[in-house]
């Protein structure tokens, strides 16, 4: 007797073996066609051959009970690759102590929380960043390849409000985002999720985030957060003044999931597979 099981994607691995969907080349990924455009574009000796990995995939899915994404971006991209599977979008939850108990009135200390990776986008940040003016400061939060971390160093240099921060233990995050005012996530990539952005929003932050991937899903432009063309400087730079500028009145508090909510979806679904 075959045992049902429910398959979680919370990224691209299943069909793009890098993950990210973007190729070698640093463009995106429109999509692997059954695994030939990866043999054409990424070849990798991890990867013998692209088309029976996509194949073994599909095989995978489709005998699932269900396959579950974090977002509706994610579920989108699966099913444009996999037509005959439709994902259910079950969020990750966020867990106690992610909530709003600051009465912001200023935007004055920015902060950028995650791997320091040229995909990340911190570069940009730095740049945008020193294109304005005023009293604000940017708090730049993790660690990542050295040769990246001494671009950024150098990218920073001479600007007494810019701060590297280094590694913060996940146990302070929630201390970091209350006595901050805004988190920027400036990825030139796919963020399937971004626990960054809605650990943030719960905790009443404004945000600003790359047009693309799933952070457009949980912004309210000019309510929560801004939304700037991913690798755009400029725009950037002009989301930046925006929030400084934030009338803190209009402010829109979001409401994230939690892990029980996320539990409660998961056992509805597997209830429903059981019968």
């Amino acid at each position: 007797e075959k045992i049902p099981y429910i398959l979680t994607l919370t990224d691209f691995n299943i069909f793009c073996h890098y993950a990210t969907m973007v190729k070698q080349n640093g463009q995106f990924c429109a999509g692997c066609q059954e695994g030939r455009l990866c043999e054409q574009d990424c070849p990798t000796r991890v990867i013998g051959n692209p088309t029976t990995r996509y194949h073994t995939a599909k095989q995978i899915m489709e005998n699932a009970a269900a396959v579950v994404t974090p977002s509706e971006f994610v579920a989108k991209i699966i099913h444009k690759e996999f037509p005959a599977i439709i994902p259910y979008v079950i969020p990750h939850g966020l867990g106690e102590g992610f909530s709003n108990d600051k009465s912001r009135k200023q935007t004055k200390r920015i902060i950028y929380a995650g791997a320091l990776s040229e995909l990340k986008g911190v570069h940009l940040l730095i740049e945008a960043f020193r294109k304005i003016e005023g009293n604000v400061t940017l708090d730049i939060l993790g660690t990542g390849n050295s040769f990246y971390v001494k671009r950024l160093h150098k990218l920073a240099k001479g600007d007494a409000r810019i701060q590297f921060v280094g590694v913060v233990p996940p146990e302070k995050m929630q201390q970091i985002y209350r006595t901050s005012d805004c988190v920027v996530v400036p990825s030139i990539w796919y963020e399937t999720y971004s626990f960054v952005l809605r650990e943030a929003l719960a905790c009443g932050c404004i945000v600003i985030v790359s047009d693309i991937g799933a952070m457009p899903e949980a912004i309210i432009e000019g309510k929560n957060g801004f939304l700037f063309q991913s690798g755009n400087i400029e725009e950037l730079k002009n989301a930046l003044e925006r929030t400084i500028t934030f009338d803190w009145r209009k402010y829109q508090q979001s409401v994230m999931p939690s892990l029980e909510s996320e539990r409660n979806d998961y056992q509805m679904l597997y209830g429903r597979i059981k019968k």
